[in-house]
Formats: C-alpha cells, sequence, structure tokens
C-alpha cells in the first residue's frame, strides 16, 4: 500500500539506498581495521622482566642499599638501575596500550610558510652630535 503523494516503489528505492551506504560503510570500516598483529609475547616478557625488577628491588633491599651507599663508582648504580627499571617497565607499557589497541596520534609535519617572516627591525643610524 503506497502512501499518498509517494510514486510507485519509492519505499523499495529508500531501502536499496540504506543497503548501499550499509556495504560501503562496511567496506571503508574494512580498511581501517589494524591487520599488524598484537605484540602479546613482548608485552608478556616486558611485563615478566619489569615485575622481577621491581621484586628484587623490593626483596633485596638490603644488599641493595650496600652497595649503592658504598662511593666512589658505585655512585653511579643507582642511576643505571633506574634507566634499567625505566626503560624495562615503559617498554611494558607501550606493549599493553597496543595489545588493548590505544596507540599515539599520528603528527603531521607542520609545513613551513612560503614566505619567510623577518623579524628584524631596521636599527636607526647613529647620528652626529655637535659637542661644544
Amino acid at each position: 500500500m503506497e502512501k499518498t503523494g509517494m510514486p510507485a516503489g519509492f519505499g523499495f528505492r529508500v531501502r536499496e539506498n540504506i543497503k548501499k551506504t550499509f556495504k560501503r560503510r562496511m567496506i571503508m570500516a574494512k580498511d581501517y581495521v589494524s591487520k599488524k598483529k598484537k605484540p602479546v609475547l613482548k608485552m608478556l616478557v616486558y611485563g615478566a622482566a619489569s615485575t622481577a625488577l621491581y621484586a628484587m628491588g623490593l626483596s633485596h633491599q638490603g644488599v641493595i642499599t650496600e652497595y649503592f651507599t658504598r662511593g666512589a663508582w658505585y655512585a653511579a648504580l643507582p642511576i643505571a638501575a633506574a634507566f634499567a627499571i625505566s626503560f624495562v617497565h615503559g617498554n611494558f607499557t607501550n606493549y599493553f596500550w597496543s595489545v588493548l589497541g590505544i596507540e599515539a596520534r599520528k603528527k603531521a609535519l607542520r609545513a613551513k610558510p612560503e614566505v619567510e617572516i623577518s623579524y628584524k627591525r631596521e636599527q636607526p643610524q647613529p647620528q652626529s652630535r655637535v659637542r661644544a
């Protein structure tokens, strides 16, 4: 039963257009899906290493304090330990977010303006003075 004022077959054409639009969107959506494998193994390895470093630090506090407070070249040990823990934990965190599908936004490089703007101002020339 057609509504008055509508051409014959109008509802059929609307449904076909909706189906075509839906198919196009599905095809486009497939292009956006990441085809890269998730770095699950790397995440687990760095997670285990991070856990081991923290556990070792907490369970051997006396030995660590003894070595870190000796002085001389041993003073570099706390800095090296901080870098090692930071590196391992940072990689674990990076892979963790990648596995969850959260990636950093890629920023486009900023294009240089066609005309360079000169911020140099003209310096007034010194004038000779007559001193009497």
